[in-house]
């Protein structure tokens, strides 16, 4: 377990309670990215590595679920898995697509989960929130991109790049936990959407060609911004990419 520079008590509740859990300290905030490298970096002799957020509630077979899926492909570099609301019942997503200007679609988001999710499926991301990765896959990419700090994208970038290098992006859909997001909140909360299209503009300014930004961003960015992202969403996503962008701050490829 990684205490991210956190302000509370967590990581010595975290000791007395789990005393056989290793606990790491970083004395400053490394983002997601850095955090989960940082704690990977510290894992020795393991197959498979887990990121899980503090704010899931795994099920309790969610680990063997996810080492019968890597077992049945040794090309899966990296597995998410059924992801639910709080309520227990409707599905949160088991997955994402990506438009063509990098929004996310989460498949089965809002859905009642009648088990018609079943099986181990490639998708193009999966959730950063709850992903294991093969450790073979994770040093021969390198772990997260911590350029995307201090959150979004990385785990999506991650992905990409795993696909990119041969290995299946897939989803155990017989795995499951239950994620205590508070993404809802976070449509109106405007720091949260600033960093969110930020990495969304850290993603397609790393990995998108001349022939992508005309065939695959342009109709699709018109396209949201027509007809679905509101008026402040459509700013902060137009000035993110502007600012991250096309100027000197941009990612380069990698």
């Amino acid at each position: 377990m990684l205490d991210n520079a956190s302000t509370d008590d967590g990581a010595e509740r975290a000791r007395w309670s789990f005393p056989r859990v290793r606990v790491l300290e970083s004395r400053e905030n490394l983002g997601f990215a850095g955090g989960n490298n940082r704690a990977a970096q510290a894992v020795q002799d393991a197959d498979y590595l887990l990121l899980l957020n503090p704010d899931t509630e795994p099920a309790a077979d969610l680990l063997e679920r996810l080492a019968e899926a890597f077992k049945s492909d040794e090309k899966i570099g990296v597995l998410g898995c059924k992801v639910m609301e709080t309520d227990g019942k409707t599905i949160q997503h088991v997955g994402v697509r990506l438009r063509g200007n990098g929004l996310p679609s989460h498949i089965g988001q809002g859905e009642p989960d009648r088990g018609q999710y079943c099986g181990v499926h490639d998708r193009a991301s999966v959730l950063g929130a709850a992903m294991a990765v093969r450790t073979r896959a994770w040093r021969e990419l390198g772990g997260l991109d911590e350029r995307f700090w201090p959150a979004y994208y990385e785990e999506t970038d991650f992905c990409f790049r795993a696909r990119r290098a041969g290995w299946r992006v897939a989803v155990a859909c017989e795995a499951s936990v239950v994620h205590f997001d508070a993404s809802a909140d976070r449509r109106t909360d405007w720091g949260h959407l600033e960093m969110f299209f930020r990495g969304r503009a850290r993603f397609l300014l790393k990995h998108y060609r001349p022939r992508d930004w005309l065939l695959r961003y342009l109709p699709d960015e018109l396209r949201w911004l027509l007809y679905w992202g509101s008026k402040g969403m459509r700013r902060v996503a137009l000035r993110t990419l502007w600012e991250s962008g096309f100027g000197s701050r941009g990612l380069g490829p990698g």
